[in-house]
């Protein structure tokens, strides 16, 4: 500033303009601008930042929807190959990243019709009901089965055959019904 000025508006800046913030002469640069580590002020709009009045650096303002940084804080700003997956300067809930640009589903989500949906833990106790409710099932059949056979007045060879085949049948599911419940208290639950 030349010699024996008292206006703010006639001190130099490195960048922006010398203005008043929080009682504080200082150079700022224009509310829709972000400083640079290069000391620049830059358009906010077209660095997909979200600028507010005051200091605000290109490095750490937030971003808008759709956008994201590979590293905390950077100037380098990167549009989300799927914008709604960003979204203030992170993924949203379910995506990971930034290094896929949130493209990929966190760990205990998977995708399912390109939404990454949270995956649900079955407890032990729900696997037993599920196994003891099938082998229930199973041997009531059975009971039935044994029942009609005994009391059946005259059997056609076509009816005995059948039979045979159900009984057959329910057997072979009664071990699958077993083995399922086995298998399901032996998976472990995270």
């Amino acid at each position: 500033a030349p010699a024996g000025s008292q206006a703010v508006s006639a001190c130099e800046c490195p960048f922006g303009a010398p203005r008043i913030f929080e009682n504080q002469t200082m150079c700022l640069c224009d509310r829709s601008e972000a400083l640079t580590d290069a000391q620049k002020c830059v358009s906010c709009s077209e660095n997909h930042v979200v600028c507010s009045p005051g200091a605000d650096r290109l490095a750490t303002a937030p971003l808008k929807d759709g956008y994201i940084r590979l590293k905390e804080p950077s100037e380098e700003i990167f549009k989300c190959l799927d914008p709604k997956h960003c979204r203030n300067s992170r993924c949203v809930p379910g995506r990971t990243g930034p290094p896929s640009l949130c493209t990929a589903c966190s760990p205990q989500y998977r995708e399912s019709n390109k939404i990454c949906v949270e995956c649900k833990s079955v407890s032990s106790q729900q696997r037993f009901s599920v196994g003891l409710g099938c082998t229930a099932t199973l041997v009531i059949m059975a009971a039935i089965a044994w029942t009609l056979r005994r009391h059946a007045p005259q059997r056609s060879p076509r009816s005995e055959c059948l039979l045979q085949l159900i009984t057959a049948q329910l057997m072979a599911l009664l071990q699958l019904a077993q083995l399922w419940t086995v298998l399901g208290g032996l998976t472990p639950v995270d």
